[in-house]
């Protein structure tokens, strides 16, 4: 169904990103990275960032190449 024939139809996806948010956290506390430096750290940082090197900004890796960026 199309959202603009529905127009009682609200246009949200905060379930969809609080995953996305919660995910990241866990993977934070699993790889023993603080959140909040993290989180801190790659706001300053995506939009400057390469395509390719993005994956060096995941929680997993975050602290091997921050460096490096």
């Amino acid at each position: 169904a199309s959202i603009q024939l529905h127009g009682d139809m609200e246009i949200d996806n905060n379930l969809v990103e609080n995953a996305a948010m919660y995910s990241f956290m866990a993977s934070c506390k699993r790889n023993g990275v603080d959140e909040r430096e993290w989180l801190s750290d790659i706001f300053d940082r995506v939009q400057g960032i390469k395509h390719k090197d993005l994956f060096k900004l995941l929680p997993s890796n975050w602290a091997k190449y921050r460096g490096q960026l």
